[in-house]
């Protein structure tokens, strides 16, 4: 299933006002979903229905800065291996959990990349999970930042080792309101 540039368009399925049965949809050949500059999609879903996409493999989602979920209802996907977040097929896929927890989590980390261009302030605990997660792989918006300001750090470093080959640019770093983060000159 590919859809692209629908500017207008808020849901891929959705439920009719009708419906008071929450049987299941099934998707039985589905493998690959492509959602390409979807600038007002909110979810693939807004029904309370299962989703039955058992074939389903990978989910290419670029440019939809307002898809918070997946589907409001469940979503049986036992093939599911994650999504794609770019055009670049050499990426790795990201998984977090399950469906709607990886696009959640991509949401909310697509949400702290919006306010990060040549300069990045950020509360750690937004930051860390960055850190920690899949972002790593799709750190091309790491390039570009000049100056860091974190707040708050609850770790021991401001920055782990394998970050810092993204962080080309990175001319300044200042560390505000940590007790743990060590400095040595």
């Amino acid at each position: 299933m590919y859809i692209v540039q629908c500017e207008s368009m808020e849901e891929i399925l959705a439920e009719e006002q009708e419906e008071t049965t929450s049987g299941a949809i099934k998707f039985e050949r589905l493998s690959t979903i492509i959602l390409d500059s979807l600038s007002s999609l909110l979810c693939f879903y807004s029904g309370s229905s299962t989703l039955l996409l058992s074939t389903l493999i990978r989910v290419l989602i670029w440019k939809c800065p307002n898809m918070k979920t997946f589907s409001r209802g469940d979503i049986h996907a036992e093939s599911f291996l994650g999504i794609q977040g770019s055009l670049d097929t050499k990426e790795k896929l990201i998984f977090h959990q399950d469906l709607n927890s990886t696009v959640e989590q991509m949401f909310q980390q697509q949400e702290l990349f919006k306010a990060i261009d040549k300069e990045c302030f950020s509360d750690y605990h937004e930051l860390g999970a960055c850190w920690d997660g899949e972002v790593v792989s799709q750190s091309k918006w790491l390039c570009n930042v000049l100056i860091l300001k974190l707040d708050k750090c609850t770790l021991p470093y401001a920055i782990p080792s394998s970050i810092l080959t993204c962080l080309k640019n990175l001319r300044e770093l200042e560390v505000r309101d940590s007790d743990k983060v060590k400095f040595s000159v």
